[in-house]
């Protein structure tokens, strides 16, 4: 009796083998039994005659491999000319022919290398099928600079809206990858996600789905507009979007009338209706209500706070100060970093909304005599908005301060703050390691700096750790860590602890005691990059901080990349040009009759390249050079002399320090 030696793997896998043949050849018809008993049979092999049955997958693996090299022959006879992009030393104008030999190469190899594995299961030997035939399949050439994440098998869906952004340079290939996958996970809109996630601005996706496909923006609402909310219920107006070319409407009623009305509140742009959705009506008109200046808050089911956060975060204001004031209270805004008054009220009221405010931030409502600091967070235009609640005692109760953090005004683009010697502050952040630092008072700007330094790194392939207290603004890509000085965790702990989880870029809100100091000079020693502020208002007075901090000049040396200190300038109406009044003389409808539309950076910069540079920085602060920088003052002076601010505004920033400066521009 002849001796069956089939194992169950050989049996499992010489079933494997026998689909995918037939997967890619077809069914192979089989021969009758009959048919060969004519025929003279051959002397069964040696093999046989001793008992011994041969391997039963020789003749499978053989008929496997010629019909893999028929299928690849007859699939690629085309020749394809691959770009290859530059990649280690390979000077990018070289190209490489991929044809059908180079693929038959592959794919034997890969053949071979599956015919040597034995312990394989089933769905791996179909996975290498697969990849041979992948592999021996030309790519076309791509398009992007970095490409290497994507040559190890990931893979970017086809996004319309994506590619769009990409072809701009708005975002990377990773981050597309890393947004859509995002996007399988949670469902949402490959745009909300991407500005959820700051890695672009609302008003960038909104101009993006115009490009794409104009007709999505009716699905869009603004969350502010000037058109009166009474105007637009009676005459049924939402407002889709607003952007530089011009003002997209829908409509149930009389599109002449409306266009007349918009035209009037929107001079000199262009009115595109688009379809009117009954469901988003209520909600936009809801929305207009709590940024109007309307008190009825039971129309809209509102509180008081509710429509005084939304309107201070609506009309770009930074903070909102409560103050009691014995009978009333008095609300105050800040805009453009001057506190404007917004609203009066009664006592009663004021200890409702200081109680709102606690509880919302997870403090402690009953107690009124110790100082509390949280936080809250509130969606607003498709973002989520971060509100610091400060409660301090006064004569009078407490204080209530809430700070705005809206991510769209922080992570701006490190391009678009203002800074005029940019490529200097570029340099030293660009570097590996060393230590950068940004200087200036409270209210300069800091914050917005250093998260628009860390918004524009590579948060796809680099570490990025930054130590706040409190926490400002999520961003995502980078782990932040929040300081709890109250059980212990400083600065120096934490940035000790983030030490060891292999940071490639550290950024540390505050460096204000001789420990943190220390600390930020070892790491930037051992070759991480290390962002720091302090509170000073000059290059020079810096290395002052930082030796009476007790750190001495043989330690910077080697290590300081770049110093940078700023402060924020108001800017003038680019409308009327600080007059207060338009062309026809009417209250200015851009400023309000303000005079000035925004604030940007005045500012005093400087990159180290080696230690000669730093040699020479000490050297301008013992007296024995002159500075080889435009200090924040000249900054200022020249803005002015480009009609970008005014005098009013030096004189109200700078003093008596900006006028040798205006007397010698005189």
């Amino acid at each position: 009796m002849e001796q069956n030696t089939t194992t169950p793997k050989n049996a499992e896998r010489k079933g494997v083998l026998s689909r995918i043949r037939e997967r890619l050849l077809g069914p192979t018809g089989k021969t009758s039994p009959d048919a060969g008993k004519t025929q003279a049979e051959p002397q069964a092999p040696l093999e046989m005659q001793s008992g011994h049955m041969p391997d039963p997958d020789t003749g499978l693996f053989s008929d496997l491999e010629e019909g893999l090299d028929a299928a690849v022959k007859e699939s690629i006879r085309i020749e394809v000319d691959v770009t290859v992009e530059p990649f280690l030393d390979i000077p990018s104008s070289e190209t490489t022919r991929v044809d059908s030999s180079d693929s038959d190469t592959d794919l034997t190899a890969n053949v071979e290398a599956f015919e040597g594995d034995e312990g394989k299961e089933e769905s791996t030997a179909a996975e290498m099928i697969v990849d041979a035939i992948e592999t021996a399949t030309p790519e076309k050439p791509s398009r992007f600079k970095q490409p290497t994440q994507f040559r190890r098998g990931k893979s970017i869906s086809h996004h319309r809206l994506g590619i769009n952004l990409l072809e701009k340079g708005l975002i990377t290939p990773q981050v597309l990858y890393a947004a859509s996958k995002e996007q399988e996970v949670t469902g949402e809109k490959l745009g909300q996600i991407l500005v959820q996630n700051q890695y672009l601005s609302n008003s960038e996706r909104v101009q993006a789905i115009l490009e794409v496909s104009a007709e999505r923006i009716a699905q869009e609402t603004v969350s502010k507009t000037k058109i009166p909310v009474e105007k637009l219920i009676e005459h049924k107006i939402i407002i889709s979007t607003i952007h530089d070319d011009g003002i997209f409407v829908a409509t149930m009623g009389d599109e002449r009338m409306v266009r007349r009305i918009v035209a009037e509140y929107y001079p000199g742009k262009k009115i595109t209706f688009v379809p009117f959705s009954p469901t988003k009506f209520a909600p936009f008109i809801a929305n207009m209500r709590k940024s109007s200046d309307a008190v009825d808050t039971v129309a809209t089911k509102e509180t008081v706070l509710d429509r005084l956060i939304f309107r201070a975060v609506s009309t770009g204001g930074s903070d909102l100060h409560f103050i009691p004031r014995g009978k009333s209270y008095s609300v105050y805004l800040r805009v453009n970093g001057l506190l404007e008054h917004e609203h009066e009220g009664p006592m009663d009221e004021f200890l409702a909304v200081a109680a709102q405010a606690k509880n919302r931030a997870r403090l402690d409502s009953s107690k009124k005599h110790a100082p509390q600091n949280g936080s809250f967070q509130i969606e607003f235009n498709r973002k989520m908005v971060d509100l610091r609640v400060s409660a301090s005692p006064n004569i009078e109760g407490e204080c209530i301060v809430i700070r705005i953090q809206d991510p769209e005004s922080i992570n701006k683009n490190i391009n678009h703050l203002g800074i005029t010697r940019i490529g200097k502050w570029t340099q030293a952040t660009s570097r590996r390691g060393g230590l950068c630092l940004l200087t200036g008072g409270t209210g300069t700007g800091k914050t917005t700096t250093m998260y628009s330094t860390i918004m524009s790194f590579d948060r796809q392939s680099k570490k990025i750790i930054t130590i706040e207290n409190p926490v400002e603004v999520r961003i995502a890509g980078v782990s932040q860590v929040a300081v709890n000085e109250a059980t212990g965790f400083d600065f120096n702990k934490a940035l000790e602890a983030q030490l060891t989880q292999d940071p490639d870029v550290i950024a540390v809100g505050e460096v204000k005691n001789e420990e943190t100091a220390r600390t930020i000079v070892r790491a930037a020693t051992s070759g991480h990059l290390v962002l720091g502020t302090l509170h000073t208002g000059s290059i020079s007075e810096t290395l002052d901080r930082l030796m009476g901090l007790g750190i001495k000049d043989h330690e910077l040396r080697y290590i300081l990349r770049g110093i940078m200190s700023q402060d924020l300038i108001r800017t003038v109406c680019k409308k009327c040009h600080g007059t207060c009044v338009d062309h026809e003389g009417f209250t200015c409808a851009e400023c309000l009759g303000d005079g000035y539309d925004g604030r940007t950076l005045v500012s005093e910069v400087e990159y180290f390249h080696d230690h000669n540079d730093v040699d020479r920085l000490f050297a301008v602060r013992e007296g024995n050079a002159q500075p080889t920088w435009e200090t924040i003052v000249e900054d200022a002076v020249n803005k002015y002399r480009q009609g970008i601010t005014n005098e009013q505004e030096l004189d109200r920033l700078f003093g008596a320090a900006a006028r040798p400066y205006l007397e010698r521009a005189a």
